[in-house]
């Protein structure tokens, strides 16, 4: 990768101070994204015509498969994430979905990072959404 002269302890950072090195901590994380979405939860909301938009995250031969959630849906793949963030609405609640709901939750990390602060995810995805019968389009 271009990397000249890269170092690394062997023991790790318990040998660093078993060596008598200091450490200091003073990175703070945010807490990350929202909590996930049960299924039943999302369709509930979904119901109240709560202000949700559903992102999508999927490829289009998976979406044709296993269809879509009705509602607000924008249908962003991950791997054009990067490039089209910006266009979000970052004043609604977005709800990442994908297949089983891993994606998902990476895809949420990078919009959080990007000061997205009203964003989740559905847990166990549209295949948990399928699984407890609920409509798809």
């Amino acid at each position: 990768m271009g990397y000249k002269n890269i170092y690394w302890y062997a023991e790790g950072l318990k040998g660093w101070k078993k060596a008598g090195y200091t450490t200091q901590y003073n990175l703070v994380l945010p807490k990350g994204p929202l909590p996930p979405r049960e299924p039943s939860e999302l369709f509930k909301q979904l119901q109240n015509k709560e202000e949700i938009i559903l992102v999508d995250i999927r490829d289009e031969a998976s979406r044709k498969k296993l269809g879509s959630i009705s509602g607000v849906t924008i249908h962003l793949p991950l791997h054009r994430l990067h490039k089209l963030y910006s266009e979000l609405p970052r004043n609604k609640l977005l709800v990442v979905y994908d297949i089983k709901g891993t994606q998902a939750h990476t895809a949420c990390r990078y919009l959080f990072i990007r000061h997205f602060d009203k964003v989740t995810w559905l847990k166990g995805g549209i295949e948990a959404w399928a699984q407890e019968k609920l409509p798809v389009e």
